[in-house]
């Protein structure tokens, strides 16, 4: 990032805010050991926030080359946005089915975030290979 805005400025400080308030959900949902749908809602709620927030920054900071150190290229662009928006969906969802279903299916849907998270961007080195 070489320069930031007051739009930036909100969306970190809002994202901050999100996280702090991420231990109460998660002492909710271990204390509940997953067996009350709220608490896995309320974990759920809170991670669609925090990855929400995320997807707006970067959407920000994406669609503003100004504020950019270096240009995003587009499949990065993509790739990040997709994931962060999955990640929101999935969240959702699990929080509707805890109620709808039951708190183990709402947790259940979390396995599909999973790979989103551990994949390596297109284009970074993996193990066994060489950067060039």
């Amino acid at each position: 990032m070489r320069r930031t805005d007051t739009l930036v400025v909100r969306l970190t400080l809002a994202g901050l805010g999100a996280v702090a308030l991420l231990p109460f959900p998660t002492a909710l949902l271990s204390e509940c050991g997953g067996a009350e749908p709220e608490a896995v809602a309320v974990y759920a709620a809170t991670i669609a926030l925090i990855s929400l927030l995320h997807l707006a920054l970067f959407l920000t900071l994406w669609r503003r080359p100004r504020l950019q150190a270096r240009p995003v290229p587009d499949h990065i662009g993509w790739t990040t946005a997709i994931e962060l928006g999955a990640v929101v969906v999935i969240c959702a969802a699990s929080a509707v089915l805890a109620f709808a279903v039951s708190p183990r299916a709402g947790l259940v849907t979390w396995l599909p975030s999973i790979p989103l998270k551990t994949r390596r961007p297109l284009g970074q080195p993996g193990l066994g290979r060489e950067c060039r």
